[in-house]
């Protein structure tokens, strides 16, 4: 769900449950008696704006989660109405880079002298040039019985 829909959907949940209150307590608008059943009227306002507080709520965490903002993830779960405006008016919209605290070396280039990466030569074939110690000076060659 986009932050604009999220940010609607708050205004207009708030602005039904200011309408609702106001029309629970009509003494303070007179007009709001010239409705028949205005005390039903305003308990459907506040309903309906609980309803769409639940969906732009929702929405709001399935975003953030999305986009692995946790701590406006936290602040929207557990503080509720206002951290949901505040999200959806100044709230990030794209994930936080990752930042790569260690970073091993790469790995080490090919020492001459040494033998090549692998698995030793099985017993019966041919060794593989390239393969094995280089020959030590003063030492038999390979294959020669001592």
């Amino acid at each position: 769900m986009p932050k604009t829909q999220i940010r609607n959907l708050a205004f207009i949940s708030l602005g039904l449950l200011l309408l609702g209150v106001l029309m629970l307590f009509s003494h303070v608008l007179p007009f709001f008696f010239l409705f028949r059943y205005g005390r039903v009227l305003a308990l459907l306002f506040v309903a309906a704006s609980v309803v769409i507080y639940w969906v732009a709520w929702s929405g709001a965490l399935i975003k953030t989660a999305q986009i692995q903002q946790w701590s406006w993830f936290v602040l929207v779960l557990l503080l509720g109405f206002i951290p949901l405006l505040i999200y959806a008016l100044v709230g990030p919209e794209t994930p936080n880079t990752p930042v790569v605290v260690y970073a091993p070396p790469p790995g080490y280039p090919p020492q001459p002298g040494y033998p090549s990466p692998g698995y030793p030569p099985q017993p019966g074939y041919p060794p593989q040039p390239g393969y094995g110690y280089p020959p030590q000076p003063g030492y038999p060659p390979p294959n020669q019985p001592l």
